[in-house]
């Protein structure tokens, strides 16, 4: 039996989702042969959802992170951003896989799942890597 705070939580994923998500679309891939190129995995429905976009800027190789989040000026490193997609609880009705293609249905913009980490309320932010064409 779900708790109250499971029923808030719902309500509050709702509440966001319906003022700040916009649509995506989900299409699963896999490998079916070995050293070869994904292609679209019909064990598992495309399937489209809401969600909800993040620019998140990240560095590499510019050292340790200090508290003010400043890098080190004794490294060059380089900067780079990548699309994150916050997803509610429920929004799918699978887990998705690194691999899989997103598609932003407003602008037709095509990603790939580059990693999936848990946002510790149930939900996925799938971390996207875009695409220049369609494959």
């Amino acid at each position: 039996m779900p708790s109250a705070f499971d029923d808030l939580n719902g309500e509050l994923n709702a509440a966001v989702d319906a003022v700040f998500a916009e649509g995506f679309v989900l299409r699963p891939r896999a490998v079916t042969k070995p050293n070869g190129r994904s292609e679209d995995d019909p064990s598992r429905a495309v399937t489209e959802f809401l969600g909800i976009t993040a620019e998140v800027a990240s560095r590499a190789n510019s050292g340790q992170r200090i508290a003010h989040m400043a890098p080190r000026s004794d490294r060059a490193g380089f900067a780079s951003s990548r699309i994150n997609i916050g997803v509610s609880p429920g929004q799918l009705p699978y887990r998705p896989r690194t691999g899989d293609y997103v598609v932003r249905v407003d602008t037709n913009e095509l990603f790939e799942i580059a990693e999936i980490r848990p946002d510790g309320m149930g939900g996925y932010a799938l971390d996207l890597n875009e695409l220049v064409a369609p494959p």
